[in-house]
């Protein structure tokens, strides 16, 4: 009778634990309530982008099998395509924060961060709920999504804001928010966008927006090394239907964006800084063209090189820059050249372009192949 009415305590206490234990199905429900570590807390807030393949469990999945010093609970409020604007405004929303978390984790809706017309509207709202997680003792964080897909399968008239101008906008809204309010980022868009423009045997999206599985173990593995603050090291779930070496190429991704955000900005390849060396073969090809320089043959490879690094740049970034960064230095350095030479300085100034185009005529190509040759962090320095 004992031993009965002790197990009809334990059956009862496991029942009450498995009551309040969060949504998961009834195998993790019962390991989660068996659990003795303590525990850490978790709230999603966003619309597809997060839910979609049960990204948030894919967290916890990621933390137990590292062996993660916590239990992960979960909590997850991402319906359809909801924006910020709809979430701030939503009491059930702000009644979800308030049940006390230790992490809240903001997704905004990605046609609120498609182009200029739209710059900054949904600040206000994601404002309001960055401010009421703080306020509720929580470490607020923004989760930095993705621009759509070039090539959509679905749609093949999908043209028209898909490229590289809604990527280097949600980047640059990101970072005004945090400026604004001291969130932190969870910038999954710098992967995401590396590694699209590489030659990956895996899809990123599952149509022209929403994240495939791939996609969403990408997000998952960021906010896991958020959570860590820097080591995913250890690290061995991987969904079903994602192949290990494919789940391996996502880890050594993200691996590689957490070296290049701690490590030290300098390029230590022997090969040279390649953004430096660009901005050379830059300036050059603008003077040639304000100075009115005569044409020579080194002239067409020194465009090639500018495109090849260019090219190589936008592969194998991690920090962010994009195309439309990489134009508006060219812009910006364009001007600074015209204005030296319209403010009396051109004879100086077309001096030194002509040597430096000189001493860059024999061996061009060479010596762009060999800054090339190592994939590596595109960075500014050392610089000559």
């Amino acid at each position: 009778m004992r031993r009965l009415a002790l197990t009809g305590t334990l059956t009862l206490m496991l029942a009450a634990a498995l009551l309040f234990a969060p949504p998961f199905n009834g195998f993790d429900r019962i390991s989660y309530a068996l659990d003795q570590r303590p525990e850490e807390s978790i709230l999603f807030i966003g619309n597809g982008r997060v839910s979609e393949n049960d990204m948030p469990t894919m967290v916890r999945r990621l933390a137990d099998s590292a062996g993660y010093e916590k239990k992960l609970r979960i909590g997850v409020h991402a319906p359809g395509d909801a924006s910020m604007t709809e979430h701030a405004a939503n009491p059930r929303v702000h009644e979800l924060i308030a049940q006390g978390w230790d992490h809240v984790v903001l997704q905004a809706q990605s046609t609120e961060q498609i182009d200029t017309p739209n710059w900054g509207k949904w600040w206000p709202p994601t404002t309001e709920l960055i401010k009421d997680v703080q306020q509720s003792g929580a470490t607020p964080w923004m989760l930095v999504t993705w621009r759509y897909a070039d090539h959509c399968v679905d749609d093949p008239n999908w043209t028209t804001i898909a490229n590289d101008a809604m990527h280097t906008s949600i980047q640059q809204q990101h970072a005004q928010l945090k400026r604004n309010t001291g969130v932190d980022l969870v910038n999954v868009g710098v992967v995401w966008d590396m590694l699209a423009r590489k030659k990956i045997d895996f899809p990123l999206y599952m149509d022209c927006s929403r994240p495939s599985i791939y996609g969403s173990y990408l997000s998952a593995l960021m906010l896991y090394n958020k959570l860590l603050d820097g080591n995913i090291g250890a690290v061995t779930y991987r969904p079903r239907g994602v192949a290990s070496d494919h789940a391996a190429s996502l880890q050594a991704a993200v691996v590689r964006f957490i070296e290049s955000a701690n490590g030290p900005k300098v390029d230590r390849s022997g090969k040279g800084a390649v953004l430096c060396m660009w901005s050379i073969y830059v300036s050059i090809q603008h003077g040639v063209e304000l100075c009115k320089l005569d044409a020579q043959p080194s002239d067409a490879e020194l465009g090639r090189s500018i495109e090849r690094i260019e090219e190589f740049t936008l592969e194998n970034t991690t920090i962010g820059v994009s195309a439309g960064d990489l134009r508006d230095y060219k812009a910006d350095t364009y001007k600074q050249t015209k204005s030296m030479i319209d403010a009396g300085q051109g004879d100086a100034v077309c001096r030194d372009i002509a040597r430096f185009r000189d001493s860059l005529a024999d061996g061009l190509k060479d010596q762009t192949d060999a800054l090339l040759s190592i994939p590596r962090e595109p960075l500014w320095n050392p610089c000559i």
